[in-house]
Order: structure tokens, then sequence, then C-alpha cells
């Protein structure tokens, strides 16, 4: 089938595991100083990604004043 999109798990476990990925990018992004780019990895992580989160935009505000 064109256009249908299969997953072999369920979203319950899929749904994890991809905020758990766009987590990590955000930190890597983070890493290198790509502030923006990681504040949007974050927004997509989830639950797990409003730590970081506030840490990146506490960091952003720091550096506007």
């Amino acid at each position: 089938m064109i256009g249908c999109l299969y997953l072999p798990w369920p979203l319950s476990i899929t749904v994890p595991i991809i905020e758990a990925v766009y987590l990590q990018y955000a930190r890597l992004l983070k890493s290198a100083d790509i502030l923006d780019g990681a504040l949007y990895y974050c927004k997509k992580a989830g639950e797990q990604g409003t730590q970081l989160l506030a840490e990146i935009e506490g960091i952003s505000s720091a550096e506007s004043s």
C-alpha cells in the first residue's frame, strides 16, 4: 500500500523511543551551542524535554541580557 506507514510495534513503544532520540539530539545541539535547534527538538521530546528546555531557555535569556 502506498502512503501507508506500517510500524511493527505499537505506538506505546514507538513514541517513547522517538522522543528519546529527539532528546539526545537536543543535547547534542546544546553541546554544540546550536540553541535554536536544541529548543526545537526539546519541544518534540515531550515530557522528557521539558527540563532541558528550561535549562536552554535560561541560557538563551542570560545571553540576551
